[in-house]
């Protein structure tokens, strides 16, 4: 197999390369080659739409917080979700990273747990404060690894699940029990609410 590498900036740049490898002989199949090209690019770019739209809109079906970042850290998509969770002017997240978007420590913290999932391929499941909330509230976080064919590591998917009312019933519970099993020597007094 021989392999050319060329600097293509519109279709005609083409038309020298199809007639050195005999794909086209005349101007006129080339007429014919550029039409069908773009005919095929116009279908591709259209379907990459369609899907592009269907995972937003899938994305965006729950109310939970969800992203997609690539190999190297970078925000590819996040839903509605997780953009309101930002609370900023950000637009566009694809190609930013978290110290865009997060304080200091917790862009630290989200970097370094995302960096790990590829790095070990392995799913992260975690409950934690919810990220840029100024740990007011909580999560239960699931980060998970996207391999390719070949079983590399090309990015991760990430959500972020509110549990902070359930923390909040789990705390008050844990205070009440340690109050029962902390009474002083007198015991509990019981008073009759009226």
């Amino acid at each position: 197999a021989h392999y050319l590498k060329v600097k293509v900036t519109k279709i005609s740049d083409l038309k020298p390369i199809a007639k050195k490898i005999n794909l086209i002989s005349s101007d006129t199949e080339f007429g014919e080659f550029e039409l069908n090209l773009k005919a095929q690019l116009n279908k591709l770019f259209s379907d990459l739409k369609s899907k592009n739209f269907q995972i937003d809109a899938m994305m965006n079906f729950v109310n939970t917080s969800i992203y997609i970042k690539d190999s190297k850290n970078q925000y590819l998509k996040a839903n509605n979700a997780f953009m309101e969770l930002l609370s900023s002017e950000l637009e566009n997240i694809e190609g930013t990273i978290d110290e865009n978007i997060f304080n200091q420590s917790d862009a630290e913290k989200n970097s370094a747990r995302d960096l790990k999932v590829m790095k070990t391929k392995e799913r992260l499941i975690l409950e934690d404060y919810t990220p840029n909330t100024r740990k007011k509230k909580y999560c239960r976080m699931i980060k998970t690894p996207i391999l390719d064919k070949e079983h590399n590591c090309v990015g991760l998917v990430s959500t972020f699940v509110d549990i902070t009312e359930q923390k909040e019933k789990e705390f008050t519970q844990n205070l009440f029990h340690d109050s029962l099993l902390n009474h002083d020597k007198y015991g509990l007094i019981l008073k009759e609410l009226s």
